[in-house]
C-alpha cells in the first residue's frame, strides 16, 4: 500500500505502492535462484561453481540496489511546489501557481484486466507537471495530491483506452509511450544479452547443449 512519509518540509509525502516491486523480486528470484542452484551443483564437479555464486551474488545486489532506488520514489506537496523523486533519482519541483488542470482518469492498459488509474497535473499549455500511475500508485494517493491542489478535479466517468488518454493528454506520455518499439527493444536487449550470459555460464558449468 502506499504510505504517507513524516516530513516537516512537506505539507504531504508520498511514497509509491510496493505490491510491484514485491512481484518483481518474488519473479526474479523464483527464476534466478533454481537456475544458480543447479549450476552449482553441477560445477562442484568440474570446480566453476564460483562462477555460479557470483551470478547469484550479483543478481542479490541488482534487486539490493533496485529495492533501494524503488524505496527512494516520493511524491512531496508544499504550500508552493509539487516534488517529485524518480526511480534513477532525478528530482523535479515544479511551481503549484502552474498547475491549470488536474484530471483523474482510468485507462485500459495492455496486459490488464481491470482498468488502470492515472492521475494527470498540467499546466496551461497541457504540458505534464505530475502523472501518477495507478501500477505505482494508489487511488488514495491520487486523492490525496488532488486534495492538496486548489484546483476542481475533471473525473470523466468513461474509461479510456491509451490512444483516446494521449489523445485527451498529449502531454502527460513519457518517452517510452511516445517510441514504444525503441522501449521493447531495449527491453529485448538486456533479456537476450541475460540469455547468452547465462548459456555461457551453463557450458561453463559442464553441461553443452546438443551434446549426445
Amino acid at each position: 500500500m502506499t504510505t504517507q512519509l513524516a516530513d516537516n518540509r512537506y505539507l504531504l509525502m508520498l511514497s509509491p505502492s510496493t505490491s510491484l516491486l514485491r512481484t518483481t523480486m518474488a519473479s526474479v528470484l523464483l527464476v534466478t535462484v533454481p537456475v544458480f542452484g543447479v549450476l552449482f551443483f553441477l560445477g562442484l564437479k568440474n570446480g566453476t561453481w564460483p562462477l555460479a555464486v557470483a551470478g547469484m551474488a550479483l543478481t542479490l545486489l541488482a534487486c539490493a540496489i533496485g529495492v533501494k532506488q524503488f524505496r527512494s520514489i516520493f511524491i512531496g506537496v508544499t504550500a508552493t511546489t509539487i516534488e517529485e523523486r524518480g526511480l534513477f533519482g532525478s528530482r523535479t519541483s515544479t511551481s503549484l501557481a502552474s498547475a491549470a488542470s488536474v484530471a483523474l482518469v482510468s485507462i485500459y492498459s495492455r496486459g490488464l484486466p481491470d482498468p488502470v488509474n492515472q492521475l494527470i497535473v498540467s499546466d496551461a499549455e497541457g504540458r505534464r507537471l505530475l502523472r501518477m500511475r495507478g501500477s505505482y500508485w494508489t487511488l488514495d494517493a491520487m486523492r490525496s495530491v488532488i486534495a492538496s491542489i486548489d484546483l476542481t478535479p475533471s473525473l470523466p466517468t468513461d474509461v479510456m483506452t491509451r490512444k483516446e488518454f494521449f489523445t485527451a493528454f498529449p502531454g502527460a506520455a513519457y518517452w517510452f509511450d511516445r517510441r514504444p518499439a525503441l522501449f521493447w527493444s531495449i527491453i529485448a536487449g538486456v533479456a537476450l544479452i541475460g540469455a547468452l550470459l547465462l548459456i555461457e555460464l551453463v557450458k561453463l558449468a559442464g553441461l553443452h547443449f546438443g551434446a549426445s
